[in-house]
């Protein structure tokens, strides 16, 4: 049984490349970031139940470990999606002190250290991530690996540009 128009891992993924699109339109939108990480997020069970033989909790744990190393960004996903879900966190993986939004320095020569205000994601060692690196790296990992891994074929992966913003 799927969700809506959400049948399958693929459709899961097409969900993300939706939801980053729409990031992208707002990128201090703490709500799409959020729906973005919670999406990425679920792909590790999806996409593990349907290729990565995951039957149990168990399994499941495995499969995800496996992938830590390859996109260590999970484990911060991990921690938002369910203090997102649940409002706290019984076992993080990611050590996240705070979140928030962060303005950056002026800078009159308009170069990259021109930083306007940004979503950030800092952890306990002092560690800052900008949201849209991570967004970009994580939706990077899934596309690589959808394609890669389980060489799912371009034109499966792809959705159509009105599809982007039916909402």
């Amino acid at each position: 049984m799927g969700i809506f128009e959400i049948n399958d891992s693929i459709d899961k993924f097409k969900l993300l490349v939706k939801q980053y699109e729409h990031y992208k339109n707002k990128q201090l939108s703490t709500d799409t970031a959020v729906s973005f990480f919670e999406t990425a997020w679920s792909l590790t069970e999806w996409v593990g139940k349907e290729f990565g033989g995951v039957v149990t909790q168990n399994d499941l744990g495995i499969f995800r470990n496996a992938l830590y190393p390859r996109c260590p960004h999970l484990k911060v996903l991990h921690d938002i999606s369910n203090m997102s879900k649940h409002m706290t966190l019984s076992k993080p993986k990611s050590s996240i002190s705070k979140t928030g939004k962060q303005t950056g320095p002026f800078s009159s020569a308009f170069t990259m250290q021109f930083q306007s205000t940004s979503l950030v994601i800092e952890l306990e060692d002092g560690t800052i991530y900008q949201v849209n690196d991570m967004i970009d790296e994580v939706l990077d990992f899934w596309n690589y690996y959808f394609k890669n891994d389980l060489q799912i074929p371009n034109e499966r992966l792809s959705i159509k540009l009105e599809d982007l913003f039916d909402n």
